[in-house]
């Protein structure tokens, strides 16, 4: 498994899993628990991992969507 993607945001990670999702890329949120139990430190955001292996269909999935929050400030992996 490799992280694909992190944000202290939680609506963020869930459209990125939508992309992923829809393009047949199984991917998993990872810190989900300790990133709502600290929520607003920022010390452990959220995670979106995917296998290895389709770790670069991913990131073009992502580049294709073109989704805004991803160009700010490097939340991709």
């Amino acid at each position: 498994m490799i992280k694909i993607f992190t944000s202290p945001n939680l609506t963020h990670c869930d459209m990125v899993r939508a992309v992923l999702d829809e393009a047949g890329i199984v991917s998993e949120l990872k810190n989900e628990y300790v990133a709502r139990a600290t929520a607003g430190l920022g010390t452990h955001p959220f995670a979106v991992w995917v296998d290895d292996t389709d770790a670069p269909a991913a990131e073009a999935a992502l580049a294709r969507a073109r989704l805004s929050f991803l160009n700010e400030g490097g939340a991709a992996e």
